[in-house]
């Protein structure tokens, strides 16, 4: 399977198997703004964090990962600060 890339705009749920992160991007909600996006390797915030990602003020920020970041038990995704959006390349792997 193809990596994809989605667009988060809130707090949510990605995939609930393995995965593989190939890329992060965060954007602010605005110039004078800045944001973050923590990426929990399971369903939800009581599993293991495994990277948090910020923004600058009103500069995006990307993580691109030259090898994929893996999440072996789901990928679940927090936006903190005053995030506009995560854009994410992942790849569901089979388990």
């Amino acid at each position: 399977m193809a990596a994809t890339w989605i667009r988060l705009t809130a707090t949510q749920g990605v995939t609930r198997g393995p995965c593989q992160v190939g890329a992060v991007i965060v954007a602010p909600g605005g110039q004078s703004k800045n944001g973050d996006a923590t990426l929990y390797d399971g369903e939800s915030t009581d599993d293991p964090r495994v990277l948090k990602v910020y923004s600058g003020t009103g500069v995006t920020n990307e993580v691109i990962f030259p090898v994929p970041l893996v999440c072996h038990r789901g990928l679940y995704v927090v936006l903190g600060g005053s995030a506009d959006e995560c854009v994410l390349q992942y790849e569901p792997l089979k388990p």
